[in-house]
């Protein structure tokens, strides 16, 4: 004789005011939808925030560099016109200098993986502006809507489907572990209440209820 094993109800997130509770006698489907909503939130956050991250990261070596490398060049150009401006020794010097920064910045294009970056992340803001629509048109009273829930699962499935597919258009090119070092130092500590899309939005409406 088998004797039925009880289900394990899903708990909701703790400490959240956006929590959505599903017992263990809610519709496989249900589950399914707070599984993609949770899995959704949770991957948007962190992809977003990579992102910025990097992108923030070469916007502070790019622009620096940038105008060392336009203040360098203007010397030695009016060097060129006016041979009094600079001893002999410390024009050499600037312009080995130059060279040497002029190099390393066509290497590394700093520049570029700033604007490549700040692409993926409003590509990312996009895609959770889009969950953030879908989210709230299917939370009412901290509980889900049953019915609606196929069109849902479907419209959430869709958004991981162009989530994929954008990992997939990143590609290696765009991936430094510099920068996701910082990231995962980031998530540990001033992130740490703001890994998921929707961790602001949390923080809001706990302060809200809890005054």
């Amino acid at each position: 004789m088998s004797s039925a094993v009880p289900e394990t109800p899903v708990p909701p997130p703790p400490n959240s005011a956006l929590a959505i509770t599903i017992h263990a006698s809610a519709p496989a489907k249900m589950k399914l939808l707070l599984f993609l909503k949770g899995k959704l939130d949770r991957d948007l956050g962190f992809f977003y925030w990579k992102k910025y991250i990097a992108a923030a990261f070469w916007a502070q070596v790019a622009t620096p560099v940038n105008l060392m490398i336009t203040l360098l060049t203007a010397l030695t150009t009016a060097q060129a016109t006016s041979p009094d401006l600079l001893s002999h020794n410390l024009y050499v010097n600037i312009s080995i200098a130059t060279l040497i920064i002029t190099t390393l910045n066509t290497f590394f294009r700093p520049h570029s993986k700033m604007i490549e970056n700040a692409e993926y992340m409003k590509k990312w803001n996009e895609l959770g502006l889009e969950f953030e629509k879908l989210y709230y048109s299917d939370t009412e009273n901290n509980s889900l809507s049953r019915d609606n829930c196929d069109a849902m699962i479907l419209n959430l499935s869709e958004l991981q489907e162009r989530m994929n597919e954008l990992r997939k258009a990143e590609g290696p090119s765009s991936t430094n572990f510099l920068t996701d070092l910082i990231h995962i130092v980031c998530v540990y500590t001033c992130l740490r209440k703001y890994q998921r899309w929707l961790d602001n939005d949390r923080q809001i409406l706990n302060s809200l209820t809890s005054s």
